[in-house]
């Protein structure tokens, strides 16, 4: 690559909430699509928390963020299942469509944005993909500081 030439720059694309724009994962981030998942429900948690599937040998989370914002859980026929492996631990995530990867280029805050259906401060940049703004989700963050309010 010649000197001071644009590097491609990727990230993957998750649609969490159908009516709203897709969440772009940080790029440190390679979410893995679990095929036929059988997640385990956990009694006494709030309904975002689907349950725990079993994967190599791990015990992973599995939360609804469409459901977290106060509407119904995405239906089981048709979603996703998306686990992303941290130095921490893996969580999943259910995605409304088949997540994509994309070809991002930098951005700043758009003006006029939807509203988010997720608090600004898991916001951590913005970029611009096919002429759209969309936000970079701090998804790792997220989880961390939503994960007490499982339990009821």
């Amino acid at each position: 690559m010649p000197t001071g030439a644009a590097r491609d720059e990727f990230r993957v694309a998750l649609q969490l909430v159908p009516d709203q724009p897709a969440l772009l994962l940080p790029g440190e981030l390679l979410p893995q699509i679990v095929s036929d998942p059988a997640i385990s429900p956990v009694p006494g948690c709030a309904g975002w928390f689907l349950g725990v599937l079993a994967r190599r040998g791990t015990v992973v989370p599995v939360f609804d963020i469409n459901a977290h914002t106060g509407r119904l859980p995405l239906p089981a026929a048709g979603r996703y299942v998306v686990m992303i492996e941290s130095a921490q631990a893996p969580v999943a995530v259910v995605c409304a469509k088949l997540p994509a990867v994309v070809p991002v280029s930098p951005a700043s805050r758009p003006t006029q944005f939807p509203e988010l259906p997720i608090a600004e401060r898991y916001i951590v940049d913005w970029k611009t993909v096919d002429g759209a703004v969309l936000p970079v989700f701090d998804l790792l963050r997220w989880v961390v500081e939503s994960g007490p309010g499982v339990l009821r």
